[in-house]
């Protein structure tokens, strides 16, 4: 490995060791600021969060799918619409408007909500019929 490889795969993994920590928000706007600029950091931010929240937010669309009597199935679709939408709008999440002090877990749970949200106002464009809140 000659000097430029080894630095690049050193920023790699110091990149990669950055995105591990950071908390929910900040990947929201790694994932909205660095869309244009630094394409690859934006996905690779997206790819965190999304491992980090695909199981809640599989969840949350099969719940909302099961209780408006959907398919089952349309929750994939759900998911990947919500997280999609995700991409575009990760901008929009404001964690100043939380109560949460910088309190990483209390900021986890208020993007959980934001998604949930996301999924509930595109459940009506996957399962193609008027949904409401319970």
């Amino acid at each position: 490995m000659n000097g430029s490889e080894q630095h690049d795969a050193t920023t790699g993994s110091t990149q990669y060791r950055e995105l591990c920590e950071a908390a929910d928000h900040e990947l929201l706007r790694m994932i909205a600021q660095d869309r244009a600029s630094q394409p690859t950091l934006a996905r690779a931010a997206f790819t965190e969060f999304y491992k980090r929240h695909e199981v809640f937010l599989h969840g949350v669309c099969l719940a909302i799918c099961t209780r408006h009597g959907a398919d089952p199935l349309k929750a994939e679709d759900l998911c990947c619409k919500t997280m999609l939408r995700v991409i575009e709008v990760a901008g929009k999440f404001d964690s100043a408007k939380t109560k949460c002090v910088g309190e990483r877990e209390c900021l986890r749970k208020a993007v959980r909500a934001w998604l949930a949200n996301y999924a509930f106002w595109l459940a009506k464009d996957v399962l193609g019929r008027s949904v409401r809140r319970p």
